[in-house]
């Protein structure tokens, strides 16, 4: 970017908010300076504010709490990962991981009638469907959540989910967002 600035090739940059650009207190003054000197704007579309630099101090503060922030995050990233090292490198999986179970010896294992589910929920998405039209048609052709299953084995708390038509695709879109999931897919 700051090629183009020297090449002239904007006006105006705009972003998010501030701690989108940078998360480094010193970064974010020198950008605003050559941006302030080279006459360009910076507009931030959450605020619907340019910046001027009569907020420096105001952004300065902004910048040092991002910059905190990025800094506090880092760490519980870091505690994360070397816990799941003394945890022997398991990921964590809970009861609610669709797809999956955690076998006896802690092992992840696909579960088949899910995994099948899933295939047809990521299809449907790649088709262009939404959350709540894959949970229509999931409903449609049955499929149903463990928590709607169990309720009607008498077990859980009846909760819609997957395939409910009741849920409006919030599972659903939990589901295709997992991480751990979305990771696994070519396993399914």
């Amino acid at each position: 970017m700051y090629e183009d600035l020297e090449q002239n090739r904007f006006d105006v940059v705009v972003i998010k908010s501030q701690d989108r650009l940078m998360r480094n207190t010193r970064d974010w003054y020198l950008f605003a300076d050559r941006l302030n000197c080279a006459g360009k704007r910076l507009y931030f579309y959450l605020e619907n504010t340019f910046y001027s630099p009569e907020d420096a101090l105001l952004t300065g503060i902004k910048a040092i709490l991002a910059e905190e922030y990025s800094r506090e995050l880092s760490k519980k990233m870091n505690l994360a990962h070397q816990k799941r090292q003394q945890n022997n490198g398991k990921p964590v999986l809970t009861s609610k991981s669709y797809g999956y179970r955690r076998t006896a010896d802690g092992a992840i294992e696909i579960i088949p009638e899910e995994a099948a589910v899933k295939r047809r929920m990521y299809e449907l998405c790649a088709d262009g469907l939404g959350g709540r039209k894959i949970a229509a048609v999931l409903a449609a052709e049955g499929v149903r959540s463990r928590a709607a299953i169990g309720a009607m084995a008498g077990k859980g708390d009846g909760c819609a989910g997957i395939g409910d038509h009741a849920s409006k695709g919030k599972a659903l879109a939990r589901t295709l967002q997992a991480p751990l999931l979305n990771l696994n897919f070519q396993q399914l």
